[in-house]
């Protein structure tokens, strides 16, 4: 089998390009890669063949990307180097049996199989990513996102029980014991544990737990009579309890009905101890000079606290004989307060509860807005700081191109990148990373912004130079409205249409104007690439 060194001698970083490769070819069945330049190398679409041992420098990355196509990769031979995978949204990694060390990291947004062995690796798992491991996996997983995933153990033998200690999962299984390590800023408890397939959902929305004399109880547990402890630590007898599920997908505004994901700590230390789900107009009691209500869709600060995009979601409220704070996660939040719409919360736990009257008083002023939100947010800025949060100072946002599901990268030379394309491209995206201005400063623009281009222009060197303006008609889809006549930001994935190309002859370069540095992004402590996934469907409070 033959050794196959990544060069991207032709500069446009297409993996079936074989003069990107030393010796000049493509790897086959068995063979073994290096990247030792820093790269990042994305496959091809479609299914690929089983490649041997994989050496990726530090600074190098494996990108299994096809797009809106699926991908599958195997490796049957040592992982190292210390670089990372990505796996995408559809892609398929499996480590076989060949295996026999693995370090670096690997980002699961899609699925990863473990057969290997002697594994040191850091797994991030996305929302909706599934982890499947037959052999003992000794690294260490983290969880990015606000939905469900998915581990489960699919090797020889039935699993019997599957228990957790500290930060550490065993399944119990006829054919042995397996042992998974979860990071220190995850809380297996609380996942759904299933013997019976031998899975784990890690799913931090299986049940908000409100503090009540009885201990921590999950709000689907709690029945109108529970008497609760609240912040202040009085005893309130639970007097009604609701709840209602929401079908976002097809809702006329989703984002009006995801909630609100604060992560554990984000507000101080234990605050909250696991991350809290909450509607967007949840009061959280926060202190600045005096305790306030802050609604949650106040805090999002694109970092600790974010809106968890999601197909369906059930909230739950819990109502006292005066609205009061509750410890929820032990963070203080409101408990419900009637403004008129009791009736949207029809599922109740009980038929013969006793209505409190409509319009009952909050106990504390309820703030949306203004010098004191502003500086809950400054307080929420430095947190996240603290916390190992970052923002990126990279003024092009990694912006590339996808191919053919072939990721492209460009040529950057002062505000202008180049890229060179095949001329046989049908499908084009220009991506990049995406920041919104009102997360990281008092901005009121929400908006979702990739890169500021001015102009476009493609050359084939035989047809003669297109010039491209911002507000080109056919820049529709992922582009935001021209600002100042000349200037358009994208969306972070959007589509170039293939009239902008029709007539190339030959290769041709596409080169873009940029007309300033991309907005500031938060990089996760754990990992710097975004990724956003629908979450099939949650329960909160």
């Amino acid at each position: 089998m033959a050794i196959y060194t990544w060069t991207n001698h032709d500069l446009n970083n297409i993996w079936i390009d074989p003069a990107n490769w030393s010796p000049n070819g493509l790897p086959d069945f068995g063979d073994s890669i290096v990247v030792d330049n820093g790269d990042t190398i994305t496959p091809y679409f479609g299914h690929q063949p089983d490649i041997g041992s994989l050496f990726l420098s530090p600074t190098s990355t494996l990108s299994i990307y096809g797009g809106f196509r699926q991908t599958w990769i195997k490796i049957d031979g040592p992982i190292t180097g210390g670089g990372g995978i990505f796996v995408s949204a559809l892609s398929y990694l499996e480590a076989g049996s060949g295996v026999t060390s693995a370090v670096g990291w690997v980002y699961v947004a899609g699925s990863y199989q473990w057969g290997g062995s002697g594994s040191s690796q850091v797994v991030t798992l996305a929302d909706g990513a599934r982890f499947n491991f037959s052999t003992q996996f000794g690294g260490t997983i983290y969880q990015q996102g606000t939905g469900a995933t998915t581990i489960a153990y699919n090797g020889p033998g039935a699993v019997s029980s599957i228990s957790v200690d500290g930060q550490i999962a065993t399944f119990v299984t006829t054919a042995g014991d397996f042992t998974l390590n979860f990071a220190a800023n995850l809380n297996p408890s609380t996942f759904i544990l299933d013997a019976a397939t031998g899975t784990i959902v890690v799913c931090f929305v299986t049940g908000t737990l409100i503090q009540t004399t009885r201990g921590d109880i999950p709000v689907e547990e709690l029945r109108v009579g529970d008497v609760v402890v609240t912040a202040s630590s009085q005893q309130r007898p639970i007097r009604w309890i609701g709840s209602a599920e929401l079908d976002c997908a097809n809702a006329r505004d989703p984002s009006a009905c995801w909630p609100i994901r604060i992560a554990a700590g984000a507000l101080g230390p234990n605050k909250p101890a696991h991350d809290l789900f909450v509607s967007p107009a949840h009061g959280i009691r926060t202190t600045v000079v005096t305790d306030v209500l802050i609604p949650a869709s106040a805090l999002v600060n694109g970092a600790t606290i974010v809106q968890a995009e999601c197909e369906r979601v059930t909230y739950w409220h819990v109502e006292l004989d005066e609205h009061d704070i509750l410890v929820t996660n032990g963070l203080p939040t409101e408990s419900y307060i009637d403004h008129g719409n009791r009736v949207f919360f029809s599922r109740t736990t009980d038929d013969s509860i006793q209505l409190l009257k409509n319009g009952g008083a909050r106990c504390l002023t309820y703030v949306s807005k203004g010098l004191l939100v502003e500086a809950v947010r400054m307080q929420l800025h430095a947190r996240a700081l603290d916390l190992g949060w970052a923002l990126s100072d990279d003024p092009f946002a990694n912006v590339h191109l996808v191919a053919d599901g072939q990721r492209i990268d460009p040529v950057i030379d002062d505000w202008r990148a180049k890229f060179h394309v095949p001329a046989s491209v049908s499908e084009l995206w220009l991506a990049s990373e995406w920041g919104a201005p009102n997360l990281i400063g008092s901005s009121g623009d929400g908006r979702r912004l990739g890169v500021c281009i001015s102009k476009l222009v493609i050359d084939d060197d035989v047809t003669g130079a297109r010039h491209i303006s911002a507000d080109d008609e056919r820049l529709v889809d992922g582009f935001h409205y021209v600002e100042d006549g000349n200037r358009r930001w994208t969306s972070g994935l959007t589509r170039l249409p293939s009239s902008l190309w029709e007539g190339c002859r030959w290769p041709f370069s596409l080169t873009i104007d940029l007309a300033g540095p991309a907005v500031p992004r938060w990089i996760s402590p754990a990992f710097s690439e975004d990724s956003v996934i629908a979450a099939p469907s949650m329960e909160m409070a």
